[in-house]
């Protein structure tokens, strides 16, 4: 199954680099799947809402199941955040372009992830 099909399949969403900036994408996604009435989880270190919806500093704090993490951060950072999708063992990740760092290979194989790395704005629908 590619990125489109899965995303049919209307999963939970947590996207991980949810900011105010209008011009980045992790507004403009966040903005996307909410308008495509997904149910969907932003996540940020910095915002503690957006949109009027409640942001989450991680995904350790979010009590309900994901079945995808849309990474919308530099790769520095997304290791941090891989592990967080290990410990709430999550199957199914999203890396945006400029966001996978291939050290991240391993990880994934090991704990049997399924991951895209295309642009997700382009397998959502307009």
């Amino acid at each position: 199954m590619n990125g489109e099909q899965y995303l049919m399949t209307k999963p939970r969403i947590a996207v991980i680099g949810v900011t105010e900036n209008q011009d980045k994408y992790g507004f403009k996604i966040f903005k996307r799947l909410l308008d495509l009435d997904y149910e969907v989880y932003g996540i940020s270190p910095i915002y503690k809402e957006v949109l009027g919806q409640t942001l989450y500093p991680s995904l350790l704090e979010i009590n309900n199941e994901i079945d995808l993490v849309i990474f919308v951060v530099s790769p520095k950072y997304g290791k941090d955040y891989l592990n967080q999708v290990i410990t709430k063992k999550i199957r199914n990740i999203w890396f945006q372009p400029g966001t996978f760092d291939d050290s991240f290979s391993t990880i994934i194989k090991e704990n049997n992830i399924q991951y895209f790395r295309d642009c997700v704005m382009l397998c959502t629908p307009c």
